[in-house]
């Protein structure tokens, strides 16, 4: 979403037809969205049932997201680190404005 890309549906449609929308030079950087969103999600989730951490809020999963691609953007090809830094500072800007 904060490159102007419809949002996927499912986890089929991510992972099966949605990606399909994107140039073959894209789509990795796609699935890198995708994986930084649920590798996220999924460490709040072990926060929250395994150090009883007492919230589990939206806009934590999206700061955390923002700041794992701002830190992954180095081990994309150069040619890609710009477009990862500028997708993680959309996120924030929309998250931003939510609040």
């Amino acid at each position: 979403m904060a490159l102007g890309v419809p949002k996927p549906t499912s986890v089929v449609h991510i992972f099966g037809n949605w990606l399909e929308g994107f140039n073959k030079s894209l789509k990795s950087l796609a699935l890198l969205g995708a994986a930084t969103t649920y590798w996220t999600i999924w460490l709040n989730r072990n926060d929250f049932i395994f150090e009883r951490k007492s919230s589990f809020s939206p806009v934590q999963v999206t700061l955390t997201t923002t700041q794992w691609l701002r830190t992954w953007a180095v081990l994309q090809k150069p040619q890609h680190q710009a477009l990862v830094l500028e997708a993680s500072q959309r996120l924030g800007k929309a998250e931003s404005t939510i609040h």
